[in-house]
C-alpha cells in the first residue's frame, strides 16, 4: 500500500513549447504556405500529443495520478503550448522523443523546446511546478544554438523561398522548393477542410450569401489561398491593392490562469482540471468571437454588392483568411475595407462568449490592424500587426481597444514606435487618438466617414497640416471650415455637405481636445 502511494506521489511535469512560430509560418511569405504552417503547428500541440500517447506509448488519459506508469494527464494542449504529467521520467521522456521526431519528419523547419520537471504531487502545487517548467524552457530558449550551416554542393539548386536545398519542383513554372515548403504545401488541404468545417457551413448559411448561391448551382464556398484572392482580379477596385493583417489577443489570461491554480481550495486534481477547462473555454470562445467576425465582414461586403464579388474561377471566394487560432491568439488576414467590422464584431463577441463560460469569466482583449500592400513581405506585416497588438494591450487594462497603422511602404518590426514618437508627436500636441476603445470605435468609423465623406477634402487636409504645425494653426484652420460650412462653400457633387453645427458636434473646440494636460487630435487617424 505504502509502496503504491509513493509510486503517485512523485510525478514528471513535461512541457513542450513551439518556438519560432512566427519565423515558421512566414519563412516564405506565400499564403497558402502559411496556413499549412498554421495547420502543422496545430497538430503539434493538439493532435499528435494525443496520438502519440494513446496510440503509440498506450497510455489511459487520468484526471489524476494513479499507481503504475500506464497513464497520462493533460493540463495544456493548444496554441504551440504542451503541458503532460507522465508517471516517469523514462514515459516523459519517451514521449518527447517520438514528438519531436514526428516534427522533425512531417513539419522540418518547426523548432521546439522540451523541459522535464519532477515534483511531490501532493506536497507541492501544480502552480510552482508549472512556473519551473517555463523557467526551464525560458532558459533554453535564450541558449546560444550553434551548428553549422548547409553549403551544398556546386550544382545543388536552392529553394527562392527559404533558402535551403531544394527538394523538387513546386507548382509554378521552374519553381524549386525545399522541404519546409512542401510539407506545409501537403498541409493545405488540411488546413482547407477544417476551415470549410469552422466557418464554411456558417457563412454559406448566411441569407444573402445563401440566396445568391442557390441562383449559382455548383459554386461552393471557399477561402484564398494567395493574399489577391481576397479580392477576385475581375471585382477590383482601388482599395483592393490593400489588406489587413489583424491579431488578437485576451487580456488578463495570465492572471486568470494563476488565479485558478493558485486558490486555496484547490488541490492539484482541481486545479489541473480547472486549468485544462479553462483553455478548452477559452478556445471555444475564441472560435465563437472568430465566427462572429467573420460573419460580420462578409454581411458587409454584401451590403453594397452581391456575392458575385467573390467569385474566383469557379468558387465563391470569402474576403479573409484565419492564419492563427489556437487558445485566445488569432491572426487574420482580411480586405482591407472590412478589417474594422471584423475588429469590432471579435471583441463584443469575445466578451459575450467568455462572460458566458463558467470557467472564463468575461474577458477582455485587444486587437492590432496592419493595413498593408498584399504584396508586402508577410513577416513585416505580422510583426507590425503585433506591434499594435501590444499597444493596444498596454493602453487600459480593464477594456477591450483597438489600434492600427496604414504602413505606405514595406512594414517593419520597430516602424511603430518611431512613427508614433516622431510624425505623430509634436511637443505637447499628439496627433493621433489611438489606440480606440471598443466602445468609441463606432463613433470613429462613423465620424471618419462623415469627414471624408461630406466635408471639402482640400480643408480637412489643410486642418491636418495645421495641426502639426501648431495649436493655433490649427485653430484657425477650424474657424475657418466653420465659416466656410456656414457660407455653403466646399459642396461636393452627389453628396450632402455637413452643416457647421454638425461639423462643431464632431469638433466642439476646435480640433484638439481639452480633455487631458496633452492635446490629441484624431484628424489624422481618418
Amino acid at each position: 500500500m505504502n509502496g503504491d502511494m509513493n509510486a503517485t506521489e512523485k510525478v514528471i511535469l513535461t512541457g513542450i513549447d513551439v518556438h519560432g512560430i512566427q519565423q515558421y509560418l512566414f519563412a516564405s511569405g506565400k499564403l497558402r504556405e502559411i496556413v499549412g504552417a498554421s495547420a502543422l503547428v496545430d497538430a503539434a500541440s493538439t493532435q499528435w500529443p494525443r496520438e502519440i500517447a494513446e496510440q503509440v506509448m498506450q497510455l489511459e488519459r487520468v484526471p489524476e495520478p494513479r499507481p503504475g506508469d500506464r497513464w497520462y494527464l493533460p493540463a495544456r494542449m493548444a496554441g504551440g503550448s504542451v503541458r503532460i504529467l507522465f508517471p516517469s521520467r523514462e514515459k516523459a521522456v519517451e514521449f518527447t522523443r517520438h514528438l519531436t521526431l514526428r516534427m522533425v519528419t512531417e513539419a522540418p523547419g518547426m523548432h521546439a523546446d522540451a523541459a522535464h520537471l519532477e515534483f511531490n504531487w501532493r506536497t507541492e502545487t501544480l502552480q510552482v511546478a508549472l512556473q519551473g517548467v517555463v523557467e526551464k524552457l525560458t532558459e533554453k530558449r535564450h541558449r546560444p544554438q550553434f551548428g553549422a550551416a548547409f553549403t551544398g554542393l556546386p550544382f545543388t539548386a536552392l529553394c527562392k523561398l527559404t533558402g535551403d536545398a531544394a527538394a523538387r519542383y513546386g507548382d509554378d513554372d521552374n519553381e524549386r522548393i525545399s522541404v519546409e515548403c512542401d510539407r506545409k504545401r501537403d498541409n493545405v488541404g488540411v488546413a482547407n477542410d477544417r476551415l470549410r468545417d469552422f466557418l464554411g457551413k456558417t457563412l454559406q448559411d448566411q441569407p444573402k450569401l445563401k440566396a445568391w448561391l442557390a441562383k449559382a448551382p455548383g459554386i461552393q464556398v471557399s477561402f484564398p489561398s494567395d493574399f489577391s484572392h481576397l479580392s477576385p482580379r475581375e471585382n477590383l477596385r482601388p482599395a483592393d491593392s490593400y489588406m489587413a493583417v489583424l491579431c488578437f489577443d485576451g487580456k488578463s489570461i495570465g492572471n486568470k490562469i494563476r488565479g485558478l491554480l493558485n486558490h486555496p481550495a484547490n488541490g492539484n486534481q482541481k486545479a489541473a482540471a480547472d486549468y485544462r477547462k479553462f483553455s478548452e473555454d477559452l478556445q471555444r470562445a475564441t472560435g465563437a468571437a472568430l465566427e462572429a467576425g467573420a460573419v460580420a465582414a462578409v454581411n458587409q461586403a454584401l451590403e453594397d454588392r452581391d456575392a458575385g464579388q467573390f467569385l474566383h474561377r469557379g468558387e465563391c471566394m470569402m474576403p479573409l483568411r484565419p492564419l492563427v487560432y489556437g487558445g485566445d491568439d488569432v491572426a487574420v488576414v482580411v480586405r482591407a475595407d472590412l478589417a474594422f467590422e471584423f475588429a469590432e464584431k471579435f471583441l463584443k463577441e469575445f466578451q459575450r462568449a467568455t462572460g458566458e463560460l463558467r470557467h472564463c469569466g468575461e474577458l477582455t482583449a485587444a486587437a492590432g490592424i496592419a493595413f498593408v500592400k498584399k504584396a508586402s513581405p508577410m513577416l513585416g506585416a505580422y510583426a507590425l500587426a503585433e506591434d499594435l497588438l501590444k499597444t493596444a494591450k498596454a493602453k487600459g487594462r480593464g477594456e477591450s481597444r483597438v489600434d492600427f497603422h496604414l504602413s505606405l511602404g514595406a512594414a517593419r518590426a520597430g516602424d511603430l514606435d518611431y512613427h508614433r514618437r516622431t510624425v505623430l508627436r509634436k511637443g505637447d500636441r499628439v496627433l493621433t487618438a489611438r489606440p480606440l476603445t471598443l466602445q468609441g470605435l463606432p463613433s470613429f468609423i462613423d465620424k471618419a466617414r462623415a469627414v471624408a465623406d461630406r466635408l471639402p477634402r482640400g480643408q480637412v487636409r489643410r486642418g491636418a497640416d495645421a495641426c502639426r504645425e501648431s495649436k493655433h494653426a490649427a485653430q484657425r484652420a477650424h474657424n475657418d471650415m466653420c465659416e466656410n460650412l456656414a457660407r455653403g462653400l466646399g459642396g461636393r457633387h452627389g453628396s450632402e455637405r455637413m452643416s457647421k453645427d454638425e461639423f462643431t458636434k464632431l469638433y466642439p473646440g476646435g480640433y484638439f481636445s481639452n480633455g487631458s494636460q496633452e492635446a490629441a487630435t484624431d484628424l489624422l487617424d481618418i
